[in-house]
């Protein structure tokens, strides 16, 4: 099995109408996933979740939209 390669760089969030996209902060062509909105899914809840937490494990704030 191939080791996963570790992100040292913050994530951010970029939303469109359909998804969430949580992406290496600077750079919304590499996003590492995506939640497909949906009525009964928070999307946005779940991907700035994901990214929150990455970035309060940097030292960064733990909300990726400050």
């Amino acid at each position: 099995m191939k080791a996963a390669t570790a992100i040292h760089r913050p994530l951010s969030v970029v939303e469109d109408e359909q998804r969430c996209l949580v992406v290496v902060d600077g750079d919304a062509e590499d996003w590492l996933v995506s939640f497909t909105k949906a009525d009964d899914f928070d999307a946005a809840a779940w991907a700035h979740g994901m990214a929150g937490v990455h970035n309060q494990r940097l030292g960064r704030p733990a909300d990726p939209r400050r």
